[in-house]
């Protein structure tokens, strides 16, 4: 499959479960590459939908994932769609849990940082609350390892979820 092909059977009309069975795809065929290009495409739907079937993907072989871990990480700080976010959050937070994922200093920084400005942004917050829950996480193992600064920043964010809770 192309990326073409895989763009117009994601603009397709879904039914339930389409996020397992282009998941499914994606692994099977190693189309991560393309799935992690098509979340950044200009049609929000597209950008949606390729990123629910990524992360299903991505569970479903996170080992294949490996080898387009710097694609996903850049993609990860350029994504601005609220939808998009939801799944490459959770992607991330399971690779910095499991310790899947190596960073530089400068991507550690930068990672922090979009999931702090994420976090702070009240429209996103307010119209996505799985944000809060989903990035608490990555955010205190941000903070572990790093200096003072980001130390003092994420933890008045993890305040001021903890207050929303």
């Amino acid at each position: 499959m192309t990326e073409k092909e895989l763009v117009a059977e994601l603009k397709g009309n879904f039914t339930k479960g389409f996020a397992g069975r282009y998941g499914k795809l994606i692994a099977e065929n190693d189309l991560f590459g393309f799935a992690l290009n098509l979340g950044l495409d200009r049609d929000p739907a597209v950008a949606f939908h390729a990123s629910y079937a990524l992360e299903k993907a991505f569970f479903i072989a996170p080992e294949a994932f490996g080898r387009h871990i710097g694609h996903f990480v850049r993609n990860y700080l350029a994504i601005v769609n609220p939808s998009v976010c939801r799944h490459y959050s959770k992607m991330m937070a399971w690779l910095l849990d499991r310790r899947r994922i190596e960073l530089t200093d400068s991507q550690r920084q930068q990672v922090a940082e979009a999931t702090f400005d994420r976090l702070i942004l009240d429209s996103l917050s307010a119209e996505l609350p799985w944000v809060e829950e989903q990035l608490y996480d990555t955010i205190c193992w941000l903070m572990r390892d790093d200096g003072p600064a980001l130390r003092n920043r994420g933890a008045k964010i993890c305040r001021r979820i903890r207050a929303r809770r």
